[in-house]
């Protein structure tokens, strides 16, 4: 390459009529500024992919938490003995009628249909999820029909069913 002195330099690239070579040496140096800065830029995004991913949890009064990461399939044994308690406590808990101050019985719960017009106590609806699907359809009709007492006594009055009170 020819070494360039400042008057060749002067009369013939910062000439307002050859602007050409000025452009292409713009150009070729903001192609090195774009890719150095891509590679730090690739180089950043690797260091990022590489570090783990924090774990938040956001807690009841709006502040964030950070947790260790855990796998998702993992349960403890003290976490499936509490989630079986609880499942099978709701799912026989079938407290409907509630009794007022004045001594009069009344109807709390109106229940959820399942199946063939049968009810089942909300409660107990909402702890069936904790079930397989493909038996827990049938296990709440079947208890609709079999466990749920129809016929509630009331004091000295006989209502039809429960849900009908």
């Amino acid at each position: 390459m020819v070494a360039l002195n400042k008057e060749i330099f002067r009369k013939k690239i910062l000439q307002q009529s050859n602007l050409l070579p000025l452009l292409v040496w713009a150009s070729l140096g903001m192609g090195a500024a774009g890719l150095g800065l891509g590679f730090l830029n690739l180089v950043s995004n690797l260091y990022i992919a590489g570090k783990d991913v924090p774990t938040l949890v956001q807690l009841q009064n709006g502040q964030s938490a950070l947790v260790e990461p855990a796998n998702s399939q993992f349960r403890s044994p003290a976490l499936i003995k509490s989630f079986v308690e609880e499942s099978m406590s709701q799912l026989f808990t079938w407290n409907t009628v509630s009794q007022s101050s004045d001594g009069s019985r009344g109807l709390s719960d109106k229940g959820v249909y399942v199946g063939d017009g049968q009810k089942v106590p909300t409660r107990t609806w909402q702890a069936s999820f904790s079930l397989s699907n493909d038996f827990r359809e049938t296990f709440m009709q079947e208890m609709a029909r079999s466990f749920i007492q129809p016929v509630y006594s009331l004091g000295k009055r006989r209502a039809r069913c429960w849900w009908n009170l």
